[in-house]
C-alpha cells in the first residue's frame, strides 16, 4: 500500500506537469479537441494529485520518523531570511544610484515578515524547525521563480510544485539537508557583505584621473552661445505611412502638435539598419559599422557626435535603457542606465519582486512611479542642468514590452507582449492594439517633455524626435535568416522594419538644408554639419536587414549577419 500510494503520488505529479507543458507550446496541436474536454482533464490531474497527495501523508503519517528538534528556532529561521534578503541585495547593488535605500529598507521588512509568516505556517504544520526552515527557503526561491510559471504554465501548477515538496519534505529525514542549508546561507550572507564593500569602493576613485586625458573641448566659449541638443529616441517608433497603412491609426494629432511648435516631420526618413543594436552605432559615427573595428557599446561611448559636441563645449548626457549598450563615460559626461527596469516589465520600486508572486502582494505598498515615468522624470532633471549640454535620450517605447495603455496606467502581462502565431518557429506578429496604446502614452509625454524644454530654453534648442528603426510587423525571434523567405514577399512588412519616424525642431527655422535627407544616417551628417561646421561626406542609401538581437562582438563582425536591401526593394505603398 505505501509503495502504491508513493507511486500514484509522484506519477500524479509527472502527469501534471508534461499537461501542462504540452498545453503551453503545443496547444495548437490539439485544436480539434473540444475545451471542455481537455478541461475535464485538466481536472481530473489535479484532483488524483490533491487525493493521491492527501492519501500518502495520512497512510505514512505513523511511519514519518519523528526526529528530535534540537535547533533553535532563530537560527532555522536564519536561512529564509538569507534567501530572501539576496536577490534583494544583489539587484540594490546594482541600481545603487537608482534606487533609494527607503525603497529597499522597505522591500527588507516585507520580506522578512513575509518569511516569518511562512516559517510560521510550516512550523504549525511539520512541527519541526529543520523541515520549516528548508520549506520555507524553497518556498521563497518558488516564489522569486513565479513569473516563470505564469508565462509558461500557470497557478495552479506552481500550487502543485510547493504542495509535492512539501509532502516530500514531511517524509524524508532532513537533518543532512539542513545543515547544508545553513551553509550555503552563511556562504551567501558573507558574499552580499562582501558585495557591498565592492561596490562601495568602485564609487571611490582612488586615483582621482581625468575622464579625457588628451582632448579638450576646442570652443568653450562658443558653446555657451550655442543651442541646447536633444535627442529623444523613441525606439521602434514607425511612420505616420505605416500607421496608417497597417493599424488604420490616424497619427496626425502628434504630429500636427509638433508642427504647431515649429517642428518639420518628415513625411520619410528610413533608419539603414533594422535593429537598433548597429542603426545607433551607425547614424552616431556617420559611418556604416563594417567600418568601424569597436563594438556597439564602444561605438556609442566614443561617437563622432558626441565627441564633435564635446569638443564643441557641451555636457553630454545620456539616458540609456537598451541591454546591449553597456555604457562607460567615454565622450559622455554623464549616465543614466535604466534598461534593467525593463526586464521585469514593471515599475522600479518592485524591481525586487519582478519574477514572483511578491510583486502581486507588494502592490499594497508600492506608490512610485513606472519605468516610464521614471526616463521622463530623468529626462526632465536634465533638462535643468546647466547649458550648454547635449542630452541622447533612449526610451523603449512604443517598442514592446508594451507598459502603459494611452491613459498612463499599467497594462497586464498579456498586453505586453507581441502575438505568438507559431511556437516551434518562435514566429510573432505585432499586437497592435497593446502598441498603438503605448504610442499615444509616449506621444503625450514627448509633447509635455518638448514644451518643458522649449519652455526653459526660450525655444533656443535642438531637438530632434527619431525612431532608430520601424515596427516589426511579422518577425521571427530565432534564426531569422532561415525566415527570411517567408518575410520577403510582405512587402508592407519589410517596409515596416526601416521605415521610422523623425521631427526635427530647429531654432534658427533652417530645414531647407536637411529637407533632402532620406536616411537616419544622412540627416544626423546634416546635423552635425550645419550646427558644429565638419564637413562629413553623404552616405550612399544602404539598408541592412539584421538577423540578431544583440551581440558583444565588433561591429565590423556583426556586419556579416546582415543582408543588404536596395531602397526599392524595402519601399512599399499600398
Amino acid at each position: 500500500m505505501k509503495l502504491r500510494n508513493e507511486y500514484i503520488f509522484f506519477a500524479a505529479f509527472i502527469l501534471i506537469a508534461a499537461y501542462t507543458y504540452i498545453m503551453a507550446f503545443y496547444n495548437m496541436y490539439f485544436a480539434f479537441v473540444p475545451n471542455f474536454v481537455l478541461n475535464l482533464i485538466h481536472v481530473f490531474l489535479y484532483l488524483m494529485f490533491f487525493i493521491s497527495a492527501f492519501r500518502y501523508v495520512r497512510k505514512t503519517r505513523e511511519q514519518v520518523s519523528d526526529e528530535k528538534q534540537k535547533t533553535n528556532i532563530f537560527i532555522s529561521f536564519l536561512p529564509p531570511v538569507v534567501f530572501s534578503f539576496y536577490p534583494l541585495i544583489h539587484i540594490y547593488l546594482l541600481n545603487l544610484r537608482e534606487v533609494n535605500f527607503q525603497m529597499f529598507a522597505s522591500a527588507g521588512l516585507f520580506l522578512t515578515a513575509f518569511a516569518a509568516i511562512v516559517f510560521g505556517f510550516y512550523f504549525l504544520f511539520y512541527k519541526n524547525t529543520e523541515k520549516s526552515s528548508v520549506m520555507c527557503s524553497l518556498t521563497i526561491f518558488l516564489f522569486f521563480q513565479y513569473l516563470i510559471f505564469e508565462i509558461y504554465f500557470n497557478a495552479a501548477f506552481f500550487a502543485c510544485t510547493i504542495l509535492f515538496f512539501a509532502v516530500l519534505i514531511y517524509k524524508i529525514k532532513i537533518k543532512n539537508l539542513f545543515k547544508t542549508l545553513l551553509f550555503l546561507s552563511s556562504l551567501l550572507f558573507f558574499f552580499n557583505v562582501s558585495e557591498i564593500i565592492k561596490t562601495g569602493l568602485s564609487y571611490i576613485d582612488f586615483k582621482q584621473t581625468p575622464k579625457h586625458k588628451t582632448e579638450k573641448p576646442a570652443h568653450p566659449l562658443k558653446a555657451k552661445t550655442m543651442p541646447d541638443v536633444y535627442i529623444l529616441l523613441l525606439d521602434a517608433y514607425p511612420s505616420s505611412a505605416v500607421l496608417e497603412r497597417d493599424f488604420n491609426f490616424d497619427n496626425s494629432k502628434f504630429t500636427d502638435s509638433l508642427e504647431n511648435r515649429g517642428f518639420f516631420v518628415f513625411k520619410s526618413i528610413y533608419s539603414n539598419y533594422s535593429r537598433t543594436i548597429l542603426s545607433i552605432p551607425a547614424f552616431l559615427n556617420h559611418k556604416f559599422v563594417y567600418d568601424l573595428e569597436e563594438t556597439s557599446s564602444q561605438a556609442v561611448n566614443n561617437a563622432q557626435l558626441f565627441k564633435t559636441a564635446y569638443n564643441n563645449g557641451y555636457k553630454v548626457s545620456f539616458i540609456n535603457s537598451f541591454g546591449a549598450f553597456k555604457l562607460t563615460k567615454g565622450y559622455i559626461d554623464t549616465v543614466k542606465d535604466i534598461y534593467q527596469y525593463y526586464i521585469v516589465l514593471n515599475t522600479p520600486d518592485d524591481i525586487f519582486f519582478g519574477h514572483s508572486l511578491f510583486k502581486k502582494m507588494y502592490v499594497v505598498f508600492n506608490k512610485n512611479k513606472t519605468v516610464n515615468d521614471l526616463f521622463w522624470k530623468i529626462l526632465k532633471t536634465e533638462t535643468e542642468k546647466p547649458s550648454p549640454k547635449f542630452v541622447f535620450a533612449h526610451v523603449m517605447a512604443p517598442h514592446l514590452p508594451y507598459l502603459k495603455d494611452s491613459s498612463g496606467k499599467d497594462t497586464d502581462l498579456l498586453q505586453k507582449r507581441d502575438i505568438l502565431v507559431n511556437g516551434m518557429k518562435n514566429e510573432y506578429k505585432i499586437n497592435k492594439k497593446s502598441c498603438i496604446e503605448y504610442l499615444i502614452y509616449t506621444n503625450n509625454q514627448t509633447e509635455k517633455t518638448v514644451d518643458e524644454i522649449l519652455k526653459k530654453t526660450n525655444n533656443n534648442a535642438y531637438i530632434i524626435i527619431l525612431g532608430d528603426h520601424g515596427l516589426r510587423l511579422h518577425y521571427f525571434e530565432e534564426k531569422t535568416n532561415r525566415h527570411l523567405s517567408d518575410l520577403y514577399p510582405e512587402k508592407n512588412v519589410m517596409n515596416s522594419f526601416f521605415n521610422t519616424f523623425l521631427a526635427f525642431y530647429s531654432p534658427n527655422r533652417d530645414y531647407e538644408k536637411y529637407k533632402d535627407n532620406t536616411t537616419l544616417m544622412n540627416f544626423f551628417i546634416s546635423f552635425s554639419n550645419n550646427v558644429f561646421g565638419t564637413n562629413y561626406q553623404k552616405q550612399p542609401e544602404k539598408f541592412y536587414f539584421v538577423f540578431f538581437n544583440q551581440s558583444d562582438a565588433k561591429l565590423k563582425d556583426i556586419s556579416k549577419n546582415t543582408k543588404l536591401f536596395k531602397k526599392s526593394e524595402i519601399e512599399y505603398t499600398r
